[in-house]
């Protein structure tokens, strides 16, 4: 079932074997990112709410129906009208209502109430709630706790596993330098750890599908890379390249991929086809699911260089993954990997644009890019590693600029992620904090261009 990684990174690569070391510093990887990701300040988010309650439903009921949510004092008495975006009541035909104002009873007895984002995450939640009732531990008023946590768990587990595959062709310092950025100077702090949104268990599915590819298991990566596209819509696009890397590099890895893809998705549609009376859930049929390009020419530059939404203004660090891109162009040690994460990343920033709020609503930086994190940290290893071995003459001047565009990328997630009173305020008001109706981002998209409004030095 193992392939030649050579195949795949590319003859001539020196693939480090895993030692026992790197298990070992894959665990502290872990525990220390986990560490900081639970004493930095928890942030729930309204498009995560319904996640966890979600999980529990499954474990209770086998379903995502929540119905029995919305009848608990807890719901009544704690959870606002307006916090209750993010939930869809279903007809019994499948059609569904979009929820303004929620009945504090529920009458109708056909129709239940159930998340309209991805069941993905909810899913990962699981032997995290599973663990809860075995403690006897967390209840329906620690939901916000338990859903952070979940977040925090499925980050941290993505950066060790993304430590074990840099490991493939970086030495221990580089992989653990590289490790440090990702889940520090990357969206993966500030908004992968954000309350159960889809972003950090998506990152972890992928990430655990790079590492297997990076070992010559191509052929299982298409569980976890076909699990990520449970998580969110924009990874069927990874899912499909890699599946065609592995066609064109090993076909018989290629049947193994389908047959472990499958084994995921058909579930899913028939668990859809069954419960909620269709195919594709709504979040993945709705606007999000069918391409409106009005915004596309705005929100392809937007993506990456706008002041406010840009991946590159916000972690200036990954700009190491396109300049390595084009050194191993330049130098002829290009590899059929390369290709699988460079168009993996231009297809979800494509994918992304097509979005009609493209920068994400109440959110902070390019939350919407969060996911290709470990390709883009993966794409940094070659630069750095040609940068040691320059000349100092060379050395030095780049060595500065590297350093401080990590510790920017470092600065700006941690306002993000521990100091994001200000940065938060800025989706709905002005720095003079007045006309908060003008100001709110979705009816002013205009502001994530401008550079006098910066999201991530406003102060409270």
């Amino acid at each position: 079932m193992k392939s030649n990684p050579l195949a795949i990174l590319g003859q001539g690569l020196a693939i480090r074997p895993l030692r026992a070391v790197d298990f070992i510093l894959a665990i502290v990887v872990f525990a220390a990112t986990l560490n900081g990701y639970l004493h930095s300040p928890m942030k729930p988010n309204n498009d995560g709410v319904w996640t966890y309650p979600t999980t529990l439903s499954l474990l209770k009921y086998g379903n995502q129906n929540l119905n029995w949510f919305f009848a608990t004092p807890y719901c009544v008495g704690q959870v606002a009208p307006g916090a209750r975006f993010g939930v869809k009541k279903i007809l019994p035909d499948g059609k569904v209502r979009q929820l303004d104002k929620v009945e504090k009873r529920l009458t109708v007895t056909k129709a239940f109430y159930a998340n309209f984002f991805p069941l993905g995450p909810s899913l990962i939640a699981m032997p995290h709630a599973i663990v809860n009732q075995w403690l006897g531990r967390g209840d329906l008023y620690t939901l916000d706790r338990d859903a952070c946590e979940v977040a925090c768990l499925a980050t941290a587990l993505a950066a060790a596993l993304l430590f074990l595959t840099l490991r493939a062709e970086a030495s221990i310092w580089l992989a653990l330098l590289l490790t440090g950025v990702f889940a520090f100077a990357t969206n993966a702090w500030s908004c992968g750890t954000a309350g159960l949104l889809q972003h950090g268990p998506s990152m972890l599915c992928l990430t655990a599908g790079l590492l297997l590819f990076t070992r010559g298991y191509g052929g299982l990566a298409g569980f976890p890379l076909a699990l990520s596209y449970l998580m969110r819509p924009t990874n069927q696009v990874v899912l499909l390249v890699f599946g065609l890397l592995l066609l064109i590099q090993n076909r018989k890895q290629a049947y193994i991929y389908a047959l472990c893809a499958a084994l995921v998705i058909v579930p899913w549609l028939l668990y859809n086809l069954h419960f909620l009376h269709r195919l594709l859930p709504w979040y993945y049929s709705s606007y999000r699911g069918h391409p409106s390009f009005v915004n596309t020419p705005e929100a392809l530059p937007g993506l990456l260089i706008s002041p406010n939404r840009g991946l590159f203004v916000f972690s200036p660090i990954l700009l190491l993954a396109p300049i390595g891109a084009w050194m191993r162009w330049r130098e002829k040690q290009w590899r059929p990997l390369d290709t699988a994460m460079m168009l993996s990343c231009i297809g979800v920033w494509a994918a992304s644009a097509t979005f009609i709020y493209w920068w994400a609503g109440f959110s902070f930086g390019p939350r919407i890019l969060t996911d290709i994190g470990p390709f883009l940290v993966m794409g940094s290893v070659y630069p750095i590693q040609r940068l040691c071995r320059a000349r100092w003459s060379y050395k030095a001047p780049l060595g500065v600029l590297v350093v401080a565009a990590l510790a920017f990328s470092g600065f700006v997630q941690y306002r993000g992620a521990v100091d994001f009173a200000g940065s938060s305020q800025w989706n709905v008001s002005f720095r003079d904090n007045v006309n908060r109706q003008e100001a709110w981002v979705d009816k002013n998209s205009k502001r994530v261009w401008d550079w006098s409004d910066l999201q991530f030095l406003r102060r409270p």
